[in-house]
Formats: C-alpha cells, structure tokens, sequence
C-alpha cells in the first residue's frame, strides 16, 4: 500500500503529458453523451447501442477539433482555476452552438430515414443536456485532481493564529 502511494505521488509531481489530459477530456464527452442518452431514453424505454454509437461520432469530432483549437488540454491541472474554468464553458460552449447549428442545417437538408440522416440527426434535448453535464464533468474532473494534488503531494500546512492590535481603529 505504501509502494502504491509512492507511485502516486512521483507521477502527481510530475506534470501529466497534455495528450492524457485531452484522451480524458474526450472519455468525459463520450460519458457525458452516453449518460445523456440514458437519462432521456431510459424513460421511454430506448435501448439501441448502435443508435448512441452512431451519433457519437459527429460530437466526439467537433468536441475533439475545438480542444486542439482552443487548447483546453494545456493548462497544468493542479493549477486549476477560475480562468481554466471560464476556458472549459467557452469551448462546450462553442461546441455545443456549432452542434444546434448542424443540426438545424442538417434537418432542412438530410431526410430522417437516408443513412447519413441515421448518423447526422441528433436530439436537441440530448445536446443540451449533454453540454450540461460534460461542462460539469470536466470542472469536476479538475478540481478533484487539485485536490488529489495538494493531499498527496504537497506538504501540509502549518497553521499559527496571530493576533493584530489596532486592525479596527480609524
């Protein structure tokens, strides 16, 4: 147990390669879409995996080519903070409005039942709620690596209460 823990920390110490941060930053889309589906097809009884495969393929791109773009992958993890934070909304943010405005093109153009509308044609709702959930996953995802950071890696603080005379006069 002890051997384990020490591993952990010499790879904490160490900045994680950027192609892990993005391969983890594409699992949490393909589990935010996935959850997505579950939650809003579960209830009517949907259940195709060939269905949430297919479509996963056009987000899974869009997402990818927009964190290459706005390098959201870069940043050093156990440093995450707010501007990391605003970083991640704008680049969901902009994914998920160039998704609704393929979608919308595709709708007037692709017909429902041709192949490419099988692959193309995706829910609005499944959108939303997968920007939703992906935005709340890759904050997370951060903050609990910091977290994980400063509890193993990091020395523990040491604390002396001080007092300061005359901090409330005028």
């Amino acid at each position: 147990m002890i051997g384990f823990l020490a591993a952990v920390k010499s790879c904490l110490r160490k900045d994680n390669p950027r192609s892990v941060i993005l391969m983890i930053d594409m699992c949490l889309v393909f589990l935010s879409y996935v959850i997505s589906i579950y939650v809003l097809y579960n209830l009517k009884g949907f259940s195709n995996t060939s269905f949430v495969l297919k479509k996963l393929i056009l987000i899974g791109l869009v997402y990818f080519i927009l964190f290459l773009y706005k390098s959201t992958y870069k940043g050093i993890v156990r440093q995450t903070g707010i501007r990391d934070t605003v970083k991640i909304f704008k680049t969901t943010g902009t994914a998920y409005i160039i998704l609704i405005g393929l979608m919308i093109m595709i709708r007037a153009e692709v017909e429902k039942d041709s192949l490419a509308g099988e692959y193309l044609r995706i829910p609005y709702g499944v959108l939303t709620m997968q920007f939703c959930i992906l935005m709340l996953l890759m904050v997370g995802a951060r903050v609990i690596y910091r977290t994980i950071f400063e509890y193993l890696v990091l020395p523990p603080r040491k604390i002396e209460n001080i007092l300061i005379f005359g901090a409330s006069r005028p």
